[in-house]
């Protein structure tokens, strides 16, 4: 039995939900431990039968978690009553094998596994996280110290504990983005507009402004795909049209593949996964990392594209409609960037880093250090 443990977050459960796509291909039993926010990204549909059993954390009093005090205490009790769930659940699981793949909640489940749990072999189990940002969070560097695999996204990771030597695979992305694709001539320009798995408001103001300011001839020859929240899509539909510009404006976009491998350019935030499913689909991007992201993690990933030439970087609070007008123009004027920006994200584009990942966790970990880290 394999546990993966995610946070609530999509850059927390897709990269759960590839790696459980790869595990079932080998008949291999695995369940999820998320939380409540975690269950809006299980597509039933797509992922009904990848798990034998999806598990819930206990929720916290998030009518309080605004007010600073209420906070902590709400950490502090979220937390034990994630430990008691950890423990019961554990003893019934037992499982061989712990994944975790971020999120504050995901630590609690992965140290009581490591210090009290038992497998059905009556062994302790092997436990791993996966640190899919260029910087390492606080959790994960308290907990890569008691774990047996840590897997990281990114060559240079950095705040990695000196005597932790990680393995470096890539950001897990699910099976769906490996399908054959090609990518049609850019007439019409497909433009994604993404806002990762919360959605980026942001761009419901700026970019019908920077679209005013392209020429009739320019916006004609555009087409966008907008992923927006549900409250502002009659807006942007509205202001689409009256700029006459073919768009398809939604709220869910749940087979996100088929956009991106359309698409000659991305205008989006720089999570971890989102920047993984970019990269396998060779779409350049137009980054704007989220400008609030803890140790500006965002900023650190979307400037690892940017030094090999597959993205662009523009900070949300020095961005303005007329920048935005002038990128756009350009690439619609000259193609040509977009397709090298395209061949620089293939260059980059790893192994099935969740076949890499599963590899290692059926693997003896002793026998995974000595293959890869000698």
């Amino acid at each position: 039995m394999i546990v993966l443990i995610a946070g609530g977050s999509g850059g927390h459960v897709f990269p759960a939900i590839s790696v459980a796509q790869r595990l079932k291909n080998r008949n291999v039993p695995v369940v999820l431990l998320t939380d409540s926010r975690g269950m809006r990204f299980i597509n039933e549909r797509l992922h009904g039968d990848l798990f034998q059993k999806i598990y819930i954390l206990p929720k916290g009093f998030s009518l309080f978690s605004k007010y600073r005090l209420f906070k902590t205490l709400d950490i502090i009790w979220t937390s034990f009553q994630a430990l008691l769930y950890s423990r019961q659940l554990f003893k019934i699981l037992k499982p061989t094998v712990l994944c975790g793949f971020g999120g504050r909640m995901s630590g609690i489940p992965l140290l009581w596994a490591h210090f009290f749990a038992k497998s059905s072999s009556g062994l302790k189990p092997r436990t791993a996280i996966h640190q899919s940002d260029r910087i390492m969070g606080l959790a994960n560097r308290i907990l890569s110290r008691f774990v047996s695999v840590v897997f990281t996204s990114y060559p240079d990771t950095r705040r990695v504990p000196k005597r932790v030597s990680p393995i470096v695979t890539g950001t897990p992305i699910r099976e769906e983005f490996f399908l054959p694709f090609k990518r049609e001539a850019p007439f019409p320009l497909i433009i994604a507009v993404l806002g990762g798995s919360q959605g980026a408001d942001f761009w419901t103001d700026l970019l019908p402004k920077a679209l005013s300011r392209l020429t009739w001839e320019e916006r004609r020859r555009l087409f966008l795909v907008h992923h927006a929240l549900e409250a502002k899509v009659s807006i942007l539909k509205e202001a689409y049209e009256d700029l006459k510009i073919r768009a398809h404006v939604t709220p869910f976009l749940p087979q996100i593949w088929e956009v991106l491998t359309k698409s000659h350019l991305a205008l989006t935030r720089a999570g971890a996964s989102s920047i993984a499913e970019l990269i396998q689909s060779r779409c350049p991007a137009f980054f704007v990392p989220y400008p609030y992201a803890t140790d500006q993690h965002q900023l650190l990933n979307a400037q690892f594209l940017e030094s090999h030439q597959a993205g662009w970087v523009f900070l949300q609070n020095d961005l303005q409609p007329q920048d935005l007008a002038r990128f756009l123009s350009k690439c619609i004027r000259d193609t040509k960037i977009l397709e090298k920006a395209s061949l620089s994200m293939k260059a980059l584009a790893p192994e099935d880093s969740a076949e890499k990942m599963v590899h290692f966790l059926l693997s003896n970990p002793r026998e995974i250090h000595a293959q890869y880290l000698s």
